[in-house]
């Protein structure tokens, strides 16, 4: 595997391995733009095929799931199995931008994969596959074990509070799957500063609910882990295994919500309510009484 980084001591202790210098003509061009002054090494962090490239950074000046977007669809030779890694940094955010508070202690990790073959169901399939894998990452954490639930569509919870929200940009040529960036934000040992919301009512960190503690890089390596088994069944053609376990982690079936408009001119009102009955194999939800599901917004919990 290899490494960029600007911040060896950083990346060893986050990695868990030795870093060697490499031969710089083994590295990707691309790559060294996601880490400015990055040197190229060698490294086995253990992780098997699940990374062959790797940009650790301890602070990043910008968003890597915004840049990994922009290669993509700039058509740049991005490697497969990519991965980025941030101690913080500037401009992190969650869906439709909102913003995503980077602490150092916390897991903040970009995904790219290039599957360049025809992927059945990759629309539900990926956006499923970050937050399952995130909910089957907390398994393995002391005291934890089925305690992970996803509120529709992309946060993870334990016991009520939010501990990860997960991003998905898919790049597909009809149905041959040519990109995919994941974006995971994971509180693993700070619960940051922020304002309760109806949407996000509380926030918690790994450390704080488990029942021992919970560090950075064992969290990493049982995350890449998780995240290498779902993408195999994926493109082997298990995306309804996987959205079945993405239904069964729901906290949203069997409740009654509240869905708020998150865009266009209806942005901040309310557009529907009710008990959820089903998530649907896309991922939609079908609230009781209402003919047509539900595809886009935010969803807030009832009491």
């Amino acid at each position: 595997m290899l490494v960029y980084t600007p911040d060896r001591p950083y990346a060893e202790a986050l990695l868990r391995a030795r870093l060697s210098p490499a031969d710089p003509a083994a590295a990707s061009p691309v790559l060294r733009s996601c880490a400015e002054g990055a040197s190229v090494y060698q490294a086995d962090p253990g992780w098997g095929s699940a990374a062959a490239h790797v940009c650790c950074v301890e602070h990043a000046a910008a968003s890597h799931y915004d840049h990994f977007v922009a290669l993509l669809g700039d058509l740049a030779d991005l490697p497969d199995r990519t991965l980025a890694l941030a101690g913080a940094g500037s401009g992190f955010h969650g869906l439709r931008n909102r913003p995503w508070e980077a602490r150092a202690g916390n897991l903040h990790l970009v995904v790219c994969y290039r599957p360049a073959r025809q992927v059945a169901g990759f629309g539900p399939g990926f956006l499923a596959l970050p937050a399952v894998a995130v909910a089957e990452c907390v398994d393995q954490m002391p005291g934890l074990a089925g305690q992970a639930q996803i509120k529709w569509t992309n946060d993870v919870l334990v016991d009520g509070a939010k501990v990860s929200g997960v991003l998905t940009h898919l790049q597909a040529m009809g149905s041959t799957v040519t990109g995919v960036v994941l974006g995971i934000g994971l509180n693993v040992e700070t619960r940051p500063d922020v304002a309760p919301s109806p949407f996000v009512p509380e926030v918690a960190c790994l450390d704080g609910l488990a029942g021992g503690p919970v560090r950075l890089p064992g969290v990493l390596a049982a995350l890449v882990g998780c995240l290498e088994r779902n993408y195999a069944l994926l493109v082997g053609g298990g995306w309804r295994d996987l959205v079945g376990r993405y239904r069964a982690r729901s906290v949203v079936i069997g409740r009654r919500v509240r869905i708020v408009a998150d865009s266009g001119p209806e942005a901040g009102q309310t557009v529907a309510a009710g008990l959820v009955e089903s998530i649907e194999d896309d991922l939609s939800l079908r609230l009781r009484g209402r003919p047509e599901p539900i595809r886009h917004g935010q969803l807030v919990l009832e009491p």
